[in-house]
């Protein structure tokens, strides 16, 4: 590549320092991974790929089936436990972090690669994603090989990389649509190269803007008539509830703010000063947050749907720890204290995950487990997330969802498992049941992050 790389480590230290960040990445993968309870996206994880019917939410799933179909295959190997269910994420988490190495090691050098991995082995939001039967840490290993390959192809020239990128591009977006906001952090890191000069002369030649506009064409084609019927589907029954503002808070929380914006003005630093690997990792960190606290302005979105933009948070942070590194005195000592702090602050965030906050999971297998032992068979169990609890009981019909709850006939006994307790329910008929019929019978706690997750049971009936 044209662009000076500044390499740091010799050849055999690496790749001893590689192998041990992925060793503790699979150890915080795998670790507890099937202890945490289910959660209702999980259940319907479990639901989709044990019945192969992906079509119960329009083409939103049936259009993006990858995770879904591993997921059925490797339970009909093996077992329908949430260990099984998470396995395909697990591994997919710890390829991620090989991924970010590969990429770090081209965009800036081995130092900021591998402390790039070793951040990221450490982040809570990875791990969290990667323990959790969804498709995110998949989205996040196939974009992030996606923006490396086309980084390379930009510095080469060798349509192979080109070919690469779009190879892993198409199995992002067959995994799902938020592989889309990396997509666009592409199209703009080369939009930079052709518009600004100080890239433009180093790097820019026809023939990769050929190979560009032909690879969009060819992606757009397969691509833009599903993300039309997708957006139709969401536009007509997935309306915002999570605000644009909630979704931006849950990122900075999950990344850090901190991390953020040291990695923010590191990007801001580097590209000033012409450095292309910093660049696409700006854009990278950018556009997928930009575009997830946007998309909560019309249709579901979430920080998973950022996940993504943690590659080139990383990546920025371990290009800021190499270039102080790399200087003598005391500005060296600035990028060992840095250093030290980051993993300091994402190795915090890893023990509350393992330990407060029990894999950031309302206890969904503790309350089922408890209402299991005292409810009659012939009592009616409704809960938040019916299907986590129908999944516990292995009887799906056995829970129902508490928004389709219908009062009891007399003498009829129900039990209401509420997440997030009383307080957490709209004023409804339910509501007012609750408060006149029932009796809070036990708490399964779980009050920790942002999110209250608490279960409050109550025995409803005579």
């Amino acid at each position: 590549m044209n662009e000076r790389v500044p390499q740091g480590l010799g050849g055999f230290g690496y790749w001893v320092l590689a192998i041990a960040v992925l060793c503790l990445a699979t150890v915080l993968r795998f670790y507890h991974l099937g202890v945490w309870s289910i959660w209702v996206d999980e259940g319907m994880t479990y639901l989709r790929a044990s019945t192969g019917q992906l079509s119960d939410q329009g083409p939103m799933y049936s259009t993006a089936p990858l995770n879904f179909l591993v997921t059925r295959w490797v339970i009909q190997l093996a077992s329908t436990t949430p260990f099984w269910l998470r396995f395909f994420p697990a591994l997919c988490g710890v390829a991620g972090v090989g991924a970010v190495i590969w990429t770090g090691t081209r965009l800036a050098g081995r130092t900021a690669g591998l402390v790039a991995g070793l951040l990221l082995a450490l982040s809570a939001w990875h791990i969290e994603w990667s323990q959790n039967a969804r498709h995110f840490s998949a989205v996040f290993l196939f974009m992030t090989l996606a923006l490396g390959a086309f980084f390379v192809y930009w510095e080469s020239g060798k349509v192979g990389w080109l070919a690469t990128s779009c190879l892993a591009t198409g199995l992002g977006l067959a995994t799902h649509s938020s592989s889309a906001f990396a997509l666009i952090a592409m199209g703009a890191y080369a939009g930079t190269l052709v518009l600004l000069p100080r890239f433009r002369e180093q790097v820019v030649t026809r023939g990769k803007i050929i190979g560009t506009i032909a690879a969009a064409f060819l992606i757009a084609a397969v691509y833009v008539p599903i993300a039309l019927s997708v957006s139709s589907y969401l536009g007509e029954h997935k309306t915002a509830w999570n605000s644009p503002g909630n979704v931006a808070g849950s990122i900075a929380f999950y990344a850090g703010s901190l991390p953020l914006t040291i990695g923010f003005a590191v990007g801001i630093v580097e590209s000033y000063g012409g450095r292309r690997g910093p660049l696409v990792a700006l854009h990278w960190l950018v556009w997928p947050i930009v575009l997830a606290v946007l998309a909560a302005t019309r249709t579901i979105s979430s920080n998973a749907y950022a996940l993504v933009s943690l590659g080139g948070l990383v990546i920025l942070l371990g290009i800021g720890v190499d270039r102080l590194m790399t200087e003598a005195g005391p500005v060296r000592m600035m990028g060992a204290i840095l250093l030290v702090g980051l993993v300091a602050e994402f190795g915090a965030g890893t023990w509350l995950y393992f330990g407060p906050e029990q894999g950031n999971r309302p206890p969904w297998r503790e309350a089922a487990a408890w209402v299991t032992r005292v409810a009659g068979p012939r009592d009616t169990v409704y809960a938040t997330e019916g299907i986590a609890v129908g999944y516990y009981l292995e009887n799906s019909a056995r829970a129902q969802w508490l928004d389709q709850w219908r009062a009891p006939t007399a003498g009829a006994t129900q039990w209401l498992l509420v997440l997030g307790g009383r307080t957490a329910l709209p004023e409804s008929p339910l509501t007012g049941f609750l408060d006149q019929k029932c009796v809070l019978r036990q708490v399964f706690y779980r009050n920790t992050g942002p999110k209250r997750r608490d279960i409050e049971a109550y025995r409803c009936g005579p």
